[in-house]
């Protein structure tokens, strides 16, 4: 037999404190998501009672009934229920689902609030081609700070947190841990958060590894498997070029302080600071269980790929992918145009990936294999995923390329796929400029491709280099009065339905 009445007057008249502080929404919520977890605690046994949504606050029958725009059945003491818009007021209740009868001030209350960056008038998501498969997957989308589900409604975006995050922050490698919570960067730090946006953990940023004043974070966070945290940084070190009209003019990295040295020879150029990268490991509670320098790799031998002709260029250390089972760790370097497989814990350099190396002959030009790559990853076959934006072969437009890795060990990457947008760029010039990209493979083995700059595609293509989806960030430009592409850093995507409602829950669950 029905219960009359399941939740709001009971909770009030004879429950504790302490299982009203468990109810989600709380009274009054301010949230920053319309893809909304309600949720009650087990113990008040609310299945087969009906949740109820009116658009707007009321606190009365009538007015409440006239104003119900969602309803839906509670199978157990969680529901996730999407409602219309943000900016907006709602009221809510459960009750039986067979019941008519109603208790004094069964009401709560929640509101949506707005954000420039999900505001519909000044971005918007357009789908370019409707999902075939994973319509109900969602993308993290860094420059707007907002996650879209596939139809290219914003449902959710990162909140202003005091001290870390406002409406015009910078963010970059949004994306969801295999702990179902959310990661990100800011311009120096590196933060783990919520779906409500609280923060779990943030990095020490004091220099322990840098020796500076802090790690300077960039470019990739990733949480691990096994609960650690690994992301890129940099440290500043200092070189010297002893010139030689001779030919032997030599360069080196300079070891300790060494602020009054100078340049041996024909200028006597001061001595100069160059950007080396960091990989770091921390625990949860913030302590550095393992790091590697790319200083330790190029500083010898090594060091003649970061020579020209003005002395060292920095190696840019753009991105990174931790093989945990396998434990081989792949980090890409932009500016070297090489991606380095690094045996863990060891930190051994175990192959040098060279972009450079020349594959294919176009008409008279030998194309190299990548240049400027970004998003070095591995596939589920073992094979090396890399978003090549070709800057080496400027007249040939980015591409997703697939590499067979080698099995010996000075063997050559092989390709086996390669994937180009089928919209032709339109370039001006050779030189052209183009940065960023990503690619993600998908449990069907497809890939979830976010486009460099400055194009603004985000696409899911198959094997078979069928488009499966396409999405193109835009902004309204009021003196133009038209919409323009917006390029995004990198997108991310949650293609299981279980990590998002244990994301939305806030239930802390390795990803099935």
């Amino acid at each position: 037999m029905y219960k009359t009445i399941i939740l709001i007057a009971i909770l009030f008249a004879n429950i504790s404190g302490n299982i009203i502080a468990q109810i989600h929404p709380a009274e009054g919520a301010r949230l920053h998501y319309r893809l909304i977890g309600f949720s009650f605690p087990a113990a008040l046994n609310t299945a087969g009672s009906k949740l109820e949504i009116a658009a707007g606050t009321y606190n009365s029958e009538s007015e409440f009934r006239s104003n119900v725009i969602k309803s839906a059945a509670v199978k157990n003491n969680k529901i996730i229920i999407e409602v219309p818009t943000f900016g907006a007021e709602y009221t809510w209740r459960l009750t039986a689902a067979a019941s008519t009868q109603r208790m004094a001030n069964p009401f709560h209350h929640f509101t949506t609030l707005k954000s420039s960056n999900a505001d519909t008038t000044n971005y918007r998501f357009r789908i370019v081609q409707s999902a075939i498969k994973y319509k109900d997957a969602y993308v993290f989308n860094d420059k707007t700070k907002t996650m879209y589900n596939m139809q290219g409604e914003p449902v959710w975006f990162l909140p202003n947190i005091h001290g870390i995050v406002e409406d015009n922050s910078e963010i970059r490698d949004i994306k969801l841990t295999p702990q179902n919570t959310i990661t990100f960067l800011t311009y120096n730090m590196a933060y783990e958060i919520n779906y409500d946006g609280e923060v779990l953990w943030r990095a020490p940023n004091k220099g322990a590894l840098s020796r500076d004043a802090e790690e300077h974070y960039h470019h990739e966070l990733t949480r691990l498997a096994n609960g650690h945290y690994m992301v890129l940084g940099h440290e500043i070190l200092k070189w010297k070029w002893d010139y030689s009209n001779n030919g032997d003019s030599s360069i080196a990295i300079v070891e300790g302080n060494e602020n009054n040295a100078t340049v041996v020879g024909k200028s006597n150029i001061p001595l100069r600071r160059m950007q080396m990268g960091t990989i770091i490991e921390y625990d949860s509670s913030g302590q550095i269980i393992w790091s590697w320098k790319s200083s330790a790799y190029y500083k010898n031998e090594n060091l003649r790929f970061l020579q020209s002709s003005m002395g060292f260029i920095e190696s840019h250390e753009n991105a990174f992918f931790f093989d945990e089972k396998n434990k081989m760790l792949y980090v890409s370097f932009k500016n070297t145009n090489q991606v380095l497989k690094i045996k863990y814990p060891e930190g051994k350099v175990v192959h040098k990936y060279d972009g450079l190396e020349l594959q294919t002959k176009v008409g008279t030009s030998m194309l190299a294999l990548f240049s400027q790559q970004h998003a070095c990853k591995v596939t589920s076959a073992g094979d090396l995923s890399l978003y090549n934006n070709n800057m080496a072969n400027s007249f040939v437009e980015p591409q997703v390329l697939i590499l067979q890795q080698p099995t010996i060990a000075n063997g050559k990457l092989k390709p086996v796929w390669m994937y180009q947008y089928p919209q032709k760029y339109r370039l001006e010039t050779r030189d052209r400029l183009t940065s960023g990209g990503n690619v993600i493979e998908l449990p069907d083995h497809s890939f979830f491709v976010s486009s460099c700059t400055p194009y603004g595609n985000v696409f899911i293509v198959n094997r078979e280099k069928k488009l499966l989806w396409d999405a193109l960030l835009e902004i309204w430009n009021a003196d133009e009065h038209k919409w323009v592409t917006k390029s995004a850093y990198r997108y991310s995507i949650i293609t299981n339905r279980k990590n998002l409602e244990h994301l939305i829950h806030g239930e802390n669950i390795e990803s099935q």
